[in-house]
C-alpha cells in the first residue's frame, strides 16, 4: 500500500469538515479507490456536526443516535453508548481500515471491554497484540496506531497530527 493511499484517506475526512459534516459509516466497504484516491461513497448516515449557536464550539453527539456504522470501525465511546464527537467518529474507522490495510486483518470485532484485542491494545499493548498475530510492521507505524488507539478520544493524535507524523513521510511498512 503507498503511502499516498494513506493520505488519501484522510482527504475525504478533511473535505467533510470543511462542509461540517460527519459520514458515520466509513467502511471499506463504502469506498472506491480511482487513481490511487479514495472516494467515500454512501452517505445515507451523513449528519451535520452539531455546533453551539452561541459559542461556535463543536458539540457532542447524543449516544442514542449511534444506530449505524461496523463494530469494527467504530470507537469505544460509541461502543459504550457514550456521546461522542462526529469527526472523532470517521477518523477512527480511517485509522482501523489503515491498519486493516497494512496488517490485512481488522485489530479487534469490536473496541469494547469485552473484547480481548482491544483490552490489550487500549492498554498499551498493541506490540504484544501483533507479535500474538505474527504482525511485523516498522516502529513507526507501531507508534502512530499507539498513539492513535486510545480509549479517550482527548488522548488521541488529531487529523493534523496523524498527516504530520514521520510514518507518513518513512516510506516504511
Amino acid at each position: 500500500m503507498s503511502h499516498r493511499l494513506s493520505v488519501s484517506l484522510s482527504k475525504g475526512l478533511i473535505e467533510l469538515r470543511r462542509i461540517g459534516m460527519f459520514h458515520r459509516d466509513i467502511a471499506p466497504e463504502n469506498m472506491m479507490i480511482h487513481n490511487d484516491r479514495i472516494i467515500h461513497i454512501d452517505f445515507g448516515t451523513a449528519r451535520l456536526v452539531p455546533f453551539d449557536e452561541s459559542s461556535g464550539d463543536r458539540m457532542l453527539v447524543y449516544h442514542e443516535d449511534v444506530a449505524f456504522g461496523r463494530w469494527a470501525y467504530l470507537p469505544p465511546e460509541t461502543a459504550s453508548n457514550r456521546d461522542f464527537d462526529g469527526y472523532s467518529l470517521d477518523l477512527w474507522a480511517i485509522i482501523v481500515i489503515l491498519y486493516r490495510l497494512v496488517t490485512g486483518e481488522l485489530p479487534w470485532d469490536r473496541a469494547h471491554l469485552s473484547d480481548n484485542a482491544f483490552q490489550l491494545v487500549r492498554h498499551g499493548r498493541l506490540d504484544l497484540l501483533l507479535r500474538l498475530r505474527g504482525i511485523k510492521l516498522s516502529p513507526s507505524l507501531v507508534d502512530l496506531f499507539h498513539q492513535f488507539f486510545r480509549e479517550d478520544p482527548r488522548d488521541r493524535l488529531g487529523l493534523n497530527q496523524i498527516l504530520n507524523h514521520p510514518w507518513l513521510n518513512s516510506g516504511d511498512l
